[in-house]
């Protein structure tokens, strides 16, 4: 058989660092894939944690709900000393989520960290805003009470051979209770 000059005639192994290098890059994209379903599962997770612990706010409003619904009035309303105030009751929504996630308190306030087996960082998350809104006293449409959670996730994630910073994004859920009877 004989060898043809050229490019490919007689180099045996030039294709190795091609190989190498694409065996690299494919590597490397499997890795990106995984890291971004890591953090886009635990900013899922932190999402749904918010709103079960907003819905679960606005079950514990339930009595006053029910009460003025019955007597003809929308919204959790009491009357007291001649005017209607407000009868609603507002919890810590951080520390719910915390017991939700398996999340500890991280410093003052409403920071929540969780921390994974060896002791590193998995994800933190601060509560910014809570706005429990009460419907109207008489409404047209039968009202309803809502919680507005806005949140700060701060999740670390891995860059490869470099400590990269944590993405810090803004999340924010809505929750409604609206009676249907």
């Amino acid at each position: 058989m004989r060898r043809r000059p050229g490019f490919f005639g007689d180099r045996h192994g030039a294709g190795s660092l091609a190989a190498a290098l694409f065996f690299f890059c494919l590597l490397a994209g499997a890795l990106g894939m995984a890291e971004y379903f890591r953090i886009l599962l635990i900013a899922e997770g932190v999402s749904d944690a918010a709103q079960a612990a907003a819905v679960s706010l606005l079950q514990e409003n339930w009595d006053e709900t029910y009460q003025a619904r019955r007597e003809g009035y929308a919204g959790a309303w009491q009357g007291k000393e001649g005017a209607w105030l407000p009868a609603l009751d507002t919890a810590d929504i951080a520390q719910r989520m915390g017991q939700t996630l398996g999340a500890v308190p991280a410093g003052g306030g409403s920071l929540y960290a969780k921390y994974e087996d060896g002791g590193s960082l998995q994800f933190r998350y601060r509560l910014t805003r809570l706005a429990v809104s009460n419907a109207p006293l008489a409404p047209a449409d039968g009202g309803g009470v809502s919680a507005d959670v806005s949140l700060l996730l701060e999740v670390p994630w891995w860059g490869g051979l470099w400590r990269a910073p944590p993405l810090v994004m803004p999340l924010a859920v809505s929750a409604r209770y609206l009676p249907r009877f």
